[in-house]
């Protein structure tokens, strides 16, 4: 756990939390615990709801879940908000980085769901964004976004505004707030319709799928592997 400047300087900064946590590869979840921090990593049934196939054919809905039936390797971490620093209102974002010329870089990031995806469609865009971090975002990407929006329907004063509310692009959390998505993100939470209505200016229907009945209330939440 790194904080303050330590949390910008190199991946060895900062304090080890957890050390040697197994990886689950059964049904039985094998947790580690250091004080109020839980660590869990392993193979899950995948909590993501979507219908990509209809997407992909101009929102013509097929009605399936493509995930219904799919296992994710998931990284479940709990942390007090304690850790977060005095100010509830924090900002998430998670990277992953590939060995390259034997350094390790960042390859991928994401903040709010489907960002990349549904704004990024060069691949050139893609290739600075998933690179860069997102106090870089509004740099080279708020027009970019808000003709996207523009395209949508949206005005243009609309399309800047909505813009701006993406940009940088992190998935925003109120620890004091029990409220979900974009208050953090509930693994019940219907982002991907919230989302398509908001890109689509609510000219899309609905895709009619609702959360996996299999999620567990406790930790680490993430239904047993099919």
């Amino acid at each position: 756990m790194a904080t303050g400047r330590e949390a910008a300087a190199d991946l060895d900064a900062g304090d080890t939390i957890l050390r040697d946590a197994p990886v689950t590869f059964g049904s039985e979840p094998r947790i580690t615990a250091s004080g109020d921090f839980r660590l869990f990593a392993g193979l899950r049934s995948d909590p993501f709801f979507a219908d990509p196939v209809g997407a992909n054919n101009n929102f013509q809905w097929t009605g399936k879940d493509f995930f219904a039936d799919k296992n994710v390797f998931g990284i479940v971490l709990e942390v007090p908000n304690s850790a977060l620093g005095p100010n509830p209102q924090v900002g998430v974002w998670a990277r992953v980085l590939v060995p390259h010329d034997g350094r390790l870089v960042q390859g991928d990031r994401a903040g709010r769901p489907g960002i990349d995806n549904n704004f990024n469609q060069d691949d050139d865009d893609k290739r600075v964004w998933n690179q860069q971090e997102p106090s870089h975002d509004r740099e080279g990407f708020l027009d970019k976004f808000a003709h996207v929006f523009e395209h949508a329907g949206y005005s243009k004063d609309r399309a800047n505004t909505l813009t701006e509310s993406l940009l940088p692009d992190l998935l925003t959390y109120d620890y004091a707030s029990a409220e979900g998505f974009p208050n953090g993100r509930n693994l019940t939470d219907d982002v991907i319709n919230m989302g398509i209505a908001q890109l689509s200016n609510g000219a899309v229907p609905h895709d009619g799928l609702r959360p996996h009945a299999d999620l567990h209330t406790d930790f680490p939440f993430l239904g047993n592997p099919r």
